[in-house]
């Protein structure tokens, strides 16, 4: 009866939403805004569950093209459905990427700024609209401590024919580290945070890659870190077929007077995509892992069980361009013993 419910709302809502054209708003020329909104409703089955509702997230793009080269993006997300009283109003807006871009050519590329890494395959198209699932992998749930992605700072990327067989994508940063705006902060910040990503692409079907990223301490990011991700992907039957696959790991160290003792953490999902319409799709996703997040821990310290295992459904429809309804079912597996199942239902709308 809870599932028929939320399916029922978010089937209006959609009907709501029918007539948005799922287009970005071209200012003019130059400028472009857009984003998407995201509204659901999930429930688990639990004994002391109750139905969730929420408007999570809300991103809102403005993309400025002064010339052919130069770019300049701010995009700004809203975190869930706020609650306003007389005196406060709940619910946060971050800047979630602002960043000037220069694009020489296809090969020597740069952004300064605020930016997401272009590492693997889940980050670069990280926003849940676009994503196979809502529910994330292990590794970017508890990115902190795997690889952060939100960085700020320089990023160099471009990509390189190799023939008329494979194309080659590379980056590489250097960073204040970890999720550090380097503003509002006395402590003591350095750009000496390295990484990069290596991927290439094998005929539009195969992909295979690695990035690396090192994190030394400050008096904010007590720890040093280093991070390894390798991960492939097939496209198969024309494409009606995709598998993914990421493995993360990371080796935390204590820093700047930090006590805390840490273990190694590690992660892997595997995941399917059958898209047996134009707009259906089916995917399953299997995650194992060190998942702090949804075992209540801050941190891996040393001793903790962690490991976790995912499994993870969703089946998706976009009834027209820029709108996607979802159904997803997810199963956790933790150490304790106190597995659960979470039911979710929702609406994504691109404008």
């Amino acid at each position: 009866m809870k599932l028929f419910r939320g399916v029922a709302a978010l089937l209006l809502l959609a009907g709501l939403l029918w007539p948005w054209p799922g287009q970005a708003a071209n200012v003019n020329e130059q400028l472009k805004i857009s984003g998407f909104g995201i509204f659901s409703w999930s429930t688990t089955d639990q004994d002391d569950a109750i139905d969730r509702v929420d408007f999570h997230p809300i991103y809102l793009n403005f993309d400025f093209h002064p010339d052919e080269q130069i770019r300049a993006l701010l995009e700004f997300e809203y975190e869930h459905l706020p609650t306003v009283t007389e005196d406060e109003a709940e619910g946060e807006i971050t800047v979630a990427r602002g960043f000037i871009e220069y694009n020489a050519n296809d090969h020597v590329n740069v952004q300064a700024g605020k930016f997401f890494l272009p590492a693997g395959l889940w980050a670069p198209v990280h926003w849940r609209l676009l994503t196979p699932s809502y529910d994330r992998p292990i590794f970017f749930e508890n990115q902190a401590y795997y690889f952060p992605y939100k960085q700020v700072g320089l990023n160099f990327f471009g990509q390189h024919e190799l023939g008329d067989k494979a194309l080659a994508h590379y980056s590489g940063w250097w960073t204040l580290g970890g999720d550090n705006s380097g503003t509002g902060s006395d402590a003591d910040t350095k750009f000496d945070n390295v990484g990069g990503n290596l991927d290439l692409t094998f005929g539009e079907l195969v992909t295979l890659g690695s990035a690396y990223q090192r994190i030394n301490a400050t008096e904010d990011f007590t720890r040093d870190q280093n991070s390894a991700l390798f991960f492939g992907r097939a496209n198969l039957f024309d494409e009606k077929l995709i598998l993914s696959s990421e493995y993360v790991l990371s080796d935390p160290q204590p820093a700047f007077g930090n006590t805390n003792r840490y273990q190694d953490v590690a992660a892997v999902y595997v995941g399917a995509e059958y898209r047996f319409r134009p707009n259906w799709s089916l995917y399953y996703r299997y995650d194992i892992g060190d998942d702090m997040k949804r075992n209540g821990a801050s941190a891996p310290l040393e001793g903790a069980d962690l490991d976790t295992r995912i499994n993870t459904a969703t089946l998706s429809w976009w009834p027209f361009a820029g709108t996607r309804l979802s159904l997803e079912a997810i199963d956790y597996d933790l150490p304790t013993g106190e597995d659960y199942r979470k039911y979710m239902v929702w609406v994504g709308q691109l404008f």
